[in-house]
């Protein structure tokens, strides 16, 4: 019969068995099944919860002899009921009546083996999901890195900035160094100004030429050079 196409979850449980407390016919391929009390595992250790969405498990209905008459999916079920909806005659069984007390039992079927070798085989032929949520947890880290105010608060190094040998540091028409009270600029090599630049001290402009500016401004500053 046809598994619904949003059941791509298959749920596994150890221990878990049951009897029918009604006759299931074979009258449909998706019918509702009642069992003789609610599912649980392990011997009643704890109930089995109910199914999400994309998820179902496989059932064996068994003859009197305890020999493989049906194979059902349990595509509907709620933690506590003893009642579900199941799809008939899966992998490759037929549909068949099963009277009160048929035994029913969740235990692995020739598709889980075939599963598990094709995995052995194929490492990542069932890691498409593990994928998906792996890209969907990245984007969501990248996008709140992206939106935060101070990213890097743990990582960046606020201490001294270093340009190394044959390295500048380039501050772009508009910009501006601020050297913050009680810091100081030292120069242990050269201070070079190129002949578009000027100097500025406490809002003063040096100019160091060996002709006076003809008409120099207030607030400015000349030293005579030799030569």
């Amino acid at each position: 019969m046809v598994l619904p196409p949003e059941k791509t979850t298959r749920l596994r449980y150890d221990g878990i068995e049951t009897y029918l407390a009604l006759q299931l016919d074979p009258l449909e391929s998706s019918t509702t099944i009642t069992f003789a009390a609610a599912l649980a595992t392990d011997g009643g250790i704890s109930n089995v919860p109910t199914l999400g969405y994309d998820e179902y498990m496989t059932l064996s209905i068994l003859t009197p002899n305890y020999v493989l008459k049906e194979i059902v999916y349990l595509i509907s079920y709620t933690q506590g009921q003893s009642t579900g909806t199941i799809t008939r005659a899966e992998e490759g069984s037929g549909l068949a009546t099963h009277a009160v007390g048929a035994k029913v039992v969740h235990s692995p079927t020739a598709v889980d083996f075939g599963d598990l070798a094709a995995h052995m085989a194929d490492p990542n032929a069932h890691h498409d999901a593990i994928q998906t949520a792996s890209s969907a947890a990245a984007s969501a880290a990248v996008a709140a890195h992206v939106g935060a105010t101070d990213p890097h608060t743990q990582y960046v190094k606020k201490g001294a900035i270093e340009v190394k040998s044959g390295e500048s540091l380039q501050v772009r028409s508009g910009g501006s160094i601020f050297i913050a009270q009680g810091a100081n600029i030292t120069v242990a090599g050269d201070l070079i100004i190129q002949s578009t630049g000027r100097l500025f001290i406490n809002g003063k402009q040096i100019i160091i030429s060996n002709t006076a500016p003809p008409t120099p401004l207030a607030n400015t500053v000349w030293i005579k050079t030799f030569g």
